[in-house]
């Protein structure tokens, strides 16, 4: 394997380029990671963390609750495009790499820094397009969940579904304003929440955080605090699970950090070494390299080149996941070939199928029917759909059966939740040895918190992430609403395909036990040295880069319209001084080197966005591409759909929903040379019921007729109706 994150042509100067490599190595996985891929219009355009961020809309829906457009866009804190880059980077060479027998060898894998981000928000983008919602980081209306603040901090409140809001008026004793059983339907909160935002304002402020946390959590209702470096490293779940781990570096010293959110039994992850030092190994690698004799291997006769396919072909997965994470997890796991089959309950079904909309132009929300949520569309491609009624002891056992012939079994329920129904690891296991059981929880499988439910922007705030993004003089905010499932579920296929890889090896399955909190913390660590090392609480900087200048986002011409821009060296710095028409900026004492410039970074951005505001966005992107400065749009959904670098790597793809019609979809956040990643359109409610009660568990078709008359499978027909566009 090879991992390169510099632009192509820096490795091919050197004869160390893909074709070079493969010529000589024809197993050589090589895994190239750049900003904006290795093709199309911007393969070669600079770009660092904060403009991924931007260039690939994230950032543009941030501070999420904002109450006007005045300040500009913001990206998530620290270094989360990189890490979400390095994570589909592991999966792909992983699964890659672990079946080069199935891949016909060694293959480039292409890894887009903008196009992972992209992934995060794809739900937003689709729903944007197609469902007419609003984009933008101010809310429609005044919101009464999510961030809140309370008398000693902040909260992240997600009591969705209705017996989580039920909990949560009995706990508040049903003031006048909640008094109404109304409240307990999710159409009605949808639409009238605004109407109580203040009294909810008002409740939270007089409630500290961690009282907040415990009680609500404890009666089932989705929360968590807004936690610092500080508080993070003092969580109780954390200590109880075991998750830091001491780092003895021979320079920085011995301390704490953070560890895998994923548990792995039969593969534990460990720390062989610390991170080296510089050059540390020369003498080791240098002998190793000295004994080997390199030839380049005669090419075999292009007939008996075998075709090659996708990594994961044969392999199938049950997906009783629901809403982002897990589902997207499955999704990525048929992108790389496996087969898919999605189990949920036709009574209760996926909420994203249910989707609740209130697009700006409408004056009441719309209930989708259960096909036509474009969050479901959209995380749910390429899968298979199974109804079943797992409360019955017919369904279980029917899932029972599919599970002893497959190979892995993925569900993101509380813990405790899947053995109750029959169909725990433990369970699985008595009907298929070596299969890999994974779930994906809020808090994790054991500790004093284990029962206590999340949501994407309850794990970063627990985590620790939404304390260090936003701006320094505003609230902290969570991501886009999604962005932390998406990542926790590429997190689930890796440790998927890394458990596959050891099962093939060993013929050992094993349960998979993963915190969606824990992952969070897994990419800030940076963040908790700095508060050992420091004793200080790292706090928000907004756009702003610690060491470069200028490192910002620019307001352009007309509404909220942003430039996000990047200066990395003197020299780039004269360069913008040139393009804006003010020379003698390079020559001015207080910019003429970085220190200087971050030590005066508000006067220099004054003037650069002076020069910006009077101007058009993409033209001024355009010139500053030309000059070989890292700048880029702040993107939104409608951007990214006309982006024509994107459209020339081909990251569209067209599908025919059955009810909706033609759909533009997102392809994986990968490619893989010379093979064609699958698209297909997310299954309907129970479509595939009769090939899996059929011909996968043979069932014959009086048998499947007696399921669904005592409603253990879904009717057929009884789904949905057409969308009027």
């Amino acid at each position: 394997v090879l991992i390169d994150n510099h632009q192509p042509e820096v490795l091919e100067n050197l004869g160390l380029g893909w074709e070079a490599l493969h010529n000589l190595n024809p197993g050589l996985v090589y895994t190239s990671i750049t900003p904006y891929g290795r093709t199309g219009p911007r393969a070669k355009a600079k770009a660092g963390e904060m403009i991924i961020n931007h260039a690939g809309a994230l950032a543009n829906v941030l501070p999420a609750r904002s109450v006007d457009i005045d300040s500009p866009p913001v990206k998530l804190g620290g270094f989360q495009a990189a890490y979400h880059s390095a994570i589909t980077a592991a999966l792909t060479t992983v699964a890659v790499a672990a079946n080069r027998s199935k891949t016909a060898g060694g293959r480039l894998i292409d890894i887009s820094q903008q196009e992972v981000i992209v992934a995060t928000v794809t739900p937003n983008i689709n729903s944007n397009r197609y469902h007419e919602s609003t984009w933008c980081r101010v809310p429609d209306r005044p919101p009464a969940m999510g961030r809140m603040q309370t008398k000693d901090g902040y909260i992240m409140f997600g009591a969705a579904d209705d017996h989580h809001f039920r909990a949560f008026r009995e706990y508040a004793g049903k003031p006048d304003w909640l008094a109404g059983d109304e409240w307990d339907d999710r159409e009605y909160r949808t639409f009238h929440l605004m109407d109580i935002a203040p009294q909810m304002d008002a409740w939270m402020l007089q409630h500290e955080k961690e009282e907040l946390h415990q009680n609500l959590a404890k009666k089932g209702i989705p929360l968590g605090p807004i936690n610092s470096a500080k508080d993070v490293m003092e969580n109780r779940q954390y200590a109880a699970r075991n998750y830091f781990v001491e780092v003895d570096h021979p320079e920085a010293g011995k301390w704490i950090y953070p560890g895998w959110a994923y548990k792995m039994p039969a593969c534990p992850p460990e720390i062989s070494r610390s991170a080296p030092l510089l050059g540390q190994h020369n003498g080791e690698v240098g002998q190793e390299i000295s004994a080997i004799n390199v030839s380049a291997p005669v090419s075999p006769p292009p007939e008996k080149t075998p075709r090659p396919r996708l990594p994961l072909d044969g392999v199938r997965v049950l997906d009783f996941s629901w809403v982002y994470a897990g589902p997207y997890a499955g999704m990525v796991l048929g992108q790389l070939g496996a087969e898919i089959i999605k189990i949920e309950g036709h009574k209760r079904s996926d909420l994203t199928r249910r989707s609740v909309v209130w697009p700006l132009p409408e004056p009441a929300p719309r209930l989708l029917p259960p096909n036509q949520g474009l969050a479901y569309n959209t995380l749910n491609q390429n899968k298979k759909s199974l109804t079943l009624d797992l409360s019955k002891p017919e369904g279980a056992e029917l899932a029972r059966k599919l599970a002893a012939i497959s190979d892995v079994a993925l569900d993101n329920m509380r813990p405790g939740a899947m053995p109750k129904l029959g169909l725990g690891y433990e369970d699985l296991k008595k009907v298929k040895p070596d299969i890999i059981s994974i779930t994906l929880s809020s808090r994790g499988y054991n500790g004093p918190e284990t029962d206590y439910l999340g949501f994407a922007t309850i794990h970063q705030a627990i985590g620790g992430l939404a304390y260090i993004s936003g701006h320094p003089d505003g609230h902290p905010t969570h991501g886009a609403g999604g962005d932390a499932d998406i990542m926790n579920s590429l997190l689930t296929a890796f440790a998927a395909v890394a458990a596959l890889h050891h099962r093939d090896r060993t013929g050992e399955g094993q349960f998979i036990d993963i915190s969606q909190c824990e992952s969070v913390t897994s990419l800030i660590g940076e963040f908790i040295l700095e508060y050992q090392m420091t004793g200080k609480i790292p706090e928000r900087i907004g756009n702003a880069h610690p060491y470069y200048a200028p490192y910002s986002v620019y307001r352009c011409w007309g509404v909220d319209r942003w430039l996000a821009l990047e200066i990395h060296t003197d020299e780039e710095f004269i360069i913008l001084a040139d393009l804006i028409g003010h020379p003698e900026l390079a020559r001015d004492p207080r910019f003429a080197d970085m220190a200087s410039r971050k030590k005066n970074e508000k006067e220099l951005d004054a003037v650069i966005d002076a020069w910006t505001s009077q101007r058009d966005r993409d033209w001024m992107v355009n010139e500053m591409s030309k000059a070989g400065l890292a700048s880029a749009p702040s993107r939104n959904g409608r951007d990214i759909f006309s982006d024509r670098h994107l459209r020339a790597r081909d990251v569209f793809v067209k599908i025919n929903h059955p009810e909706i019609g033609e759909l533009e979809m997102f392809a994986a956040p990968f490619k893989i040379s010379d093979i064609d990643i699958p698209v297909s359109c997310a299954p309907l409610l129970g479509q595939h019921n009769e090939y899996v009660l059929g011909e996968l568990l043979h069932l014959f078709p009086g048998e499947i007729a007696e399921l669904q008359d005592r409603e253990i499978i879904m009717k057929t027909g009884r789904c949905s109706r057409p969308l009027t566009r």
